[in-house]
């Protein structure tokens, strides 16, 4: 499986972003079926021979795309963040309003930039909780930016349906 970006996808293979919308998309026999290397990964059996077929045949088709370098920015600085910023700003620093940001990164992410922060605050606390360290679960909700505990563990759960005491217990 690769995750790419949607605005690649719609570049590269034509398919509009609004109809990848939590789908998945497989890539038709036609497309690949002349690509030597996938016969072969299929033939062989072959994980690192797929992966190879995989990455030339999406360098075939990026030719078309061109990435946004101020969304990558963005994108980073998210991530450099944990998640742990506020939109608003990364928007002045790039010189455009929260809504043009917003659009711009729903039609090249897919997600808007409080959903994607959303999900890597998500992960710096599984992280955290992963980490081996006994740490209370109220300092890694203030360690990752959440004003209380309480909104930590609504959050939480609404990514694993269970409250991160239980989660960390059946770990």
């Amino acid at each position: 499986m690769v995750q790419l970006f949607p605005s690649f996808v719609e570049a590269s293979f034509g398919i509009p972003i609004a109809e990848l919308t939590n789908s998945c998309w497989t890539i038709q026999k036609s497309e690949w079926i002349d690509e030597t290397k996938f016969y072969k990964a299929i033939q062989q059996h072959s994980t690192t021979l797929a992966e190879e077929a995989i990455l030339e045949y999406l360098c075939k088709k990026s030719k078309g795309f061109l990435p946004d370098l101020i969304l990558h920015s963005c994108l980073q600085t998210i991530i450099d963040t944990n998640g742990n910023c506020e939109i608003f700003k990364i928007a002045n620093d790039f010189k455009m309003s929260e809504r043009t940001l917003q659009r711009k990164f729903q039609n090249y992410v897919g997600l808007t930039p409080k959903q994607f922060a959303t999900i890597i605050r998500f992960q710096t606390s599984l992280f955290e909780m992963n980490a081996g360290k006994k740490s209370k679960l109220t300092d890694i909700a203030y360690n990752i930016g959440y004003a209380d505990q309480s909104h930590f563990i609504r959050q939480f759960k609404s990514f694993t349906k269970e409250k991160p005491f239980q989660f960390r217990e059946k770990k």
